[in-house]
């Protein structure tokens, strides 16, 4: 089997999400051998996304699960189960960038980079039109497309600035400081990963300039198949050959939905249930928005449901594709659907990958 590194999405948002599920599946994720945990970033979130974002995240009206629009910050609860842990790296993935002030996040994540040893991974988008109101709500410019990467282009940079330099400086149009003096430091260079939907549009695209500039990997798309993948990384590489770019030691992360059971059966339980009660999630996840309804099917369709068997022949074809790594989220309706995916997936696919 090809060598593959794994992360895996645990449950700080959503009908789910609570303190005691983030400590147990972090833990389990690390005793099983990820090499990452992951968390979403959001500041906002209304009661009627909650219900059908993130897709097949939980069903609201499971007795364990809660009907308020939980959504754990990330930072806080990264340095939270940083503390508990040892090996395991602390990723978000990702944060809609613009809606951060880059001083202060700047300073949150060397310290958490610090106190955990080097384990920071820094996921990072422009957010899209489902995220409009969050910036509406928040009272921030929701600004056009390639403007927001220039913005977060000057957030990046300017952090990096905060990060490496014992007195730091940086002007730019959204970002302006000079000599600050910020300790600790980071205890490595923490690796910022751009979440986009393609990077196939040329060297003079904004999601691509921002990559080729700024960028240590890239949180691939939830319904990008192999081919699609394959032909992504060599459209990226042939615009960093251009630019002069070195993607040597550059991540490529696919993040797939998964359902996965024992049986082909379990594993069409912990899914089938979001084709009833999940019906208007295009409606809030941005990846989807553009095919309104078609979007439900089109997702379910797009889940890779199966044994772990047929999980071990997925990851094969992604690894060929070009793919380091693969960050698993998987389809649940209650809590104990989850966790036993976390350990099947850590135990029967996980290890033939090392």
């Amino acid at each position: 089997m090809t060598r593959m590194r794994f992360a895996v999405r645990i449950p700080g948002i959503g009908p789910a999400a609570s303190v005691e599920r983030l400590i147990e599946t972090t833990l389990e994720a690390e005793a099983l051998g990820y090499d990452a945990i992951m968390v979403t970033d959001h500041l906002h979130k209304s009661y009627e996304k909650h219900r059908s974002s993130p897709p097949a995240s939980g069903w609201v009206k499971d007795p364990g699960n809660t009907a308020d629009p939980v959504h754990f910050e990330a930072v806080s609860t990264l340095a939270f189960l940083g503390g508990m842990t040892q090996r395991i790296e602390l990723g978000v993935g990702v944060m809609a960038l613009p809606l951060r002030e880059p001083v202060v996040l700047a300073k949150e994540l060397s310290t958490l980079d610090a106190l955990s040893r080097g384990r920071v991974v820094l996921g990072v988008g422009v957010s899209n039109v489902t995220d409009k109101p969050e910036y509406e709500a928040l009272g921030r410019p929701f600004l056009p497309y390639a403007e927001r990467y220039d913005q977060i282009g000057e957030h990046v940079s300017a952090m990096r600035r905060i990060w490496e330099d014992g007195r730091a400086t940086f002007h730019g149009r959204f970002v302006n400081f000079d000599e600050l003096i910020i300790f600790p430091k980071p205890a490595r260079r923490i690796p910022v990963w751009i979440g986009c939907g393609s990077l196939s549009k040329g060297p003079d695209h904004p999601a691509v300039r921002f990559t080729l500039e700024h960028a240590d990997g890239w949180l691939f798309p939830f319904l990008a198949d192999p081919d699609q993948v394959a032909g992504m990384i060599t459209d990226l590489r042939a615009s960093a050959d251009g630019a002069g770019r070195d993607l040597d030691g550059f991540e490529y992360c696919i993040q797939r939905r998964i359902a996965l059971g024992a049986t082909e059966a379990e594993a069409h339980e912990v899914v089938d249930w979001v084709a009833q009660e999940q019906t208007d999630m295009w409606k809030w996840a941005g990846y989807m928005h553009a095919q309104g309804t078609a979007a439900v099917s089109t997702n379910l369709a797009n889940v890779s449901l199966g044994t772990p068997t047929d999980m071990r022949a997925l990851v094969e074809h992604y690894a060929a594709a070009g793919a380091t790594m693969m960050e698993i989220v998987p389809a649940f309706a209650t809590y104990d659907q989850l966790l036993r995916q976390l350990r099947l997936f850590g135990t029967e696919v996980l290890p033939e990958f090392r």
